[in-house]
């Protein structure tokens, strides 16, 4: 049965090595962050490990549950996140967590950059409608290039990037542990339609 995004979570640890998954989460890729710390998703923070964690639902539950409609990374130049506008009438964004990026600083999905810190926002929605596109998977890549690899069979799979931004000294575990490095980190998001069985 197919799976759609449901939700995601950023957990913070001053640890080297994140923290085991949160129930009914999958975690999807994990970074140290730079000298200045992060925030996750409820409040922890840390100044070393930072974990993403996804959850997903079978396009049964679609729709009556809330799921993520938008996934945004903000960058800035700032200690404080780029805090996104919601288009007029539309749900506004809500804050997932941030954390401080090394000197090869970020790139955000609306085009903002900074060598601050780097913001995950999303937007959640509601129902599920025939042959619309929906965010699918969710996906990390990590490297030691200056730019972020594609995830498996890339735009080919429909994974589109989300942005990406340099994790500091102690590296950078991407989505099924296939990918590390000590420089940049990709956040991809897969859309797929949905179409009713």
């Amino acid at each position: 049965m197919a799976r759609f995004l449901h939700d995601i979570h950023l957990v913070a640890s001053n640890k080297s090595a994140s923290k085991p998954a949160l129930l009914d989460y999958k975690l999807v890729g994990s970074w140290d962050v730079s000298g200045d710390g992060s925030q996750g998703s409820s409040a922890t923070t840390g100044t070393s490990m930072m974990g993403l964690y996804a959850s997903f639902l079978d396009v049964s539950e679609l729709p009556t549950s809330p799921h993520i409609g938008e996934i945004l990374l903000t960058a800035s130049n700032t200690t404080t996140p780029l805090a996104p506008s919601a288009p007029a009438g539309q749900p506004s964004y809500h804050f997932r967590g941030f954390w401080d990026v090394d000197g090869g600083g970020a790139v955000g999905t609306n085009g903002s950059r900074g060598s601050g810190v780097a913001g995950l926002y999303i937007r959640e929605t509601t129902g599920i409608a025939p042959f619309q596109m929906y965010i699918s998977d969710i996906y990390t890549t990590a490297c030691n290039d200056s730019f972020p690899v594609l995830p498996p069979g890339g735009a080919s799979n429909n994974y589109h990037l989300v942005g990406y931004w340099d994790c500091d000294s102690g590296g950078a575990l991407g989505t099924d542990n296939k990918t590390n490095g000590s420089y940049m980190m990709g956040l991809w998001v897969q859309w797929s339609l949905y179409i009713p069985g």
